[in-house]
């Protein structure tokens, strides 16, 4: 029997004043009631009860001994309490890393919602565009692009794909070469996310699939940078759609070759955090929103796509 549970019997016995009273209401034998109490006693070699046949009595040691041990399990008993509610109920500051260009575009709803259904969690959110060790950084969830979650000990949930997109500004095609193909690309200042070395590029196109190799002119670490980079008219970059859909609404860049779309390495974005198993409520409740948040998110941009589909159809079937 350890000391804790000792030092519950001890306090049992103290307000009974009978260890078989005590035992009956804990549920242990009376034997085991006297093992407890001599096991303290033999503890702290000194006797905490007078015992008689009818008579238990709390010697002075052990008048000493009762008050210290009742402040050290009403603290345990709160504890464990509120570790038991962490458990039920999402409470507490939850930890998070996100890259940049995730944060600008898809970060804040989802925490807005999440808080707007759990107001007792505290979010703290750390940007970070180079490789994050969930473990290292105490980071409850973490938003990857999936390549990125390689460790076997960590569990990634997909939520939406990174669609990438060519794009210039228009002052960076008038001033340069027509861009009329994939290998035409070649000729041109490529801007994109870093990687080692070579690059490739795979696009398909009307007359099938067609891949380049390239050497970026500039190879950043953030996709906010390459962004910024195709503003300021240093090329053509190869960048998640999202981070410029407002860009290519208000004309400040362009879509090169539209009639060809970017394939290659499929990606998504993807929320990691470490194992299914013992995870708080604030955890597992985060995680379930943010898959349901995407889920839905793709699931009006369907109806909304087929919607503009059956308007386009109407439209030329007039």
């Amino acid at each position: 029997m350890n000391q804790l549970q000792a030092m519950r019997v001890f306090l049992k016995v103290v307000e009974l004043k009978n260890f078989g009273l005590a035992g009956e209401q804990l549920g242990i034998s009376r034997p085991a009631v006297t093992r407890s109490i001599a096991m303290l006693e033999e503890h702290f070699n000194v006797r905490l009860l007078h015992r008689s046949t009818h008579n238990v009595s709390v010697t002075e040691a052990g008048e000493a001994y009762v008050d210290g041990v009742r402040a050290v399990l009403e603290k345990l008993d709160e504890v464990e309490a509120e570790v038991n509610r962490s458990v039920r109920e999402p409470k507490g500051t939850l930890r998070i890393a996100a890259p940049t260009s995730f944060s600008l575009t898809n970060l804040a709803p989802l925490l807005a919602g999440y808080r707007r259904r759990y107001p007792e969690v505290r979010l703290e959110v750390s940007l970070i565009d180079a490789h994050v060790d969930i473990v290292e950084g105490r980071y409850d969830a973490c938003f990857v692009a999936d390549h990125k979650a390689t460790s076997a000990t960590m569990v990634s949930r997909a939520l939406a794909p990174i669609k990438p997109v060519l794009v210039a500004s228009p002052d960076y095609l008038r001033q340069s070469e027509a861009v009329h193909d994939a290998a035409s690309l070649q000729r041109h200042d490529l801007l994109a996310h870093m990687d080692t070395g070579r690059q490739a590029l795979s696009l398909r196109t009307p007359s099938g699939l067609e891949r380049i190799e390239f050497e970026p002119a500039l190879a950043a670490s953030s996709s906010v940078l390459v962004r910024e980079a195709a503003l300021a008219h240093m090329g053509i970059a190869i960048i998640p759609e999202d981070l410029v859909r407002d860009d290519i609404e208000q004309g400040r860049l362009t879509v090169v070759l539209p009639q060809c779309e970017v394939e290659g390495a499929r990606r998504q974005w993807a929320i990691l955090y470490s194992g299914r198993r013992h995870l708080s409520a604030k955890v597992r409740s985060f995680i379930e929103f943010a898959v349901d948040h995407f889920r839905e998110r793709r699931e009006r941009t369907d109806a909304s796509g087929t919607e503009s589909g059956n308007e386009r159809f109407l439209t030329e079937a007039v």
